[in-house]
């Protein structure tokens, strides 16, 4: 896989990612001043190689996120949740996705795209949020609660 954000949410997607046991291939950036980020490379140019992989987002920035998943040309990888994370059964989590370690998310709860469930927090039963949102750590929110597109 493909990890597009070599910053500070870079550092925890790729603890995520490592949390799996999934490989990352690469790691990209806009940025040409980041050159690597613990032991990964950074790569700046997009080729047909790269795109062959799927990608996920590690940009905390909830516009900045949006904006890459609409102009990335390549596909995006699965909803993901750390291996310390709680994540009941009839979750639906959307592409691109990430749920953070000791986070927790109940029943029947929907996860638009590209979201952010960060460290320790806690969606209760039957939430909805929509893409591009972001659950700050150590939020809670009650069951039933939904949260609008862009929210952070």
């Amino acid at each position: 896989m493909n990890i597009y954000g070599a910053s500070g949410h870079g550092k925890v997607i790729i603890d995520l990612v490592q949390s799996r046991m999934e490989e990352i291939h690469n790691i990209l950036d806009d940025n040409r001043a980041i050159t690597g980020i613990y032991n990964y490379s950074v790569i700046h140019d997009i080729t047909p190689d790269v795109l062959r992989r799927k990608t996920l987002i590690a940009v905390g920035n909830n516009f900045t996120r949006k904006k890459i998943a609409i102009n990335f040309e390549g596909n995006f990888f699965r909803g993901i949740s750390h291996a310390a994370a709680v994540v009941d059964e009839t979750v639906e989590l959307g592409i691109g996705t990430v749920v953070m370690a000791n986070a927790a998310i109940n029943a029947d709860t929907i996860v638009g795209e590209h979201c952010i469930v960060n460290t320790g927090c806690i969606i209760e039963h039957d939430c909805v949020l929509e893409d591009f949102v972001h659950v700050s750590p150590g939020a809670v929110l009650a069951g039933g609660v939904k949260v609008g597109e862009g929210s952070h």
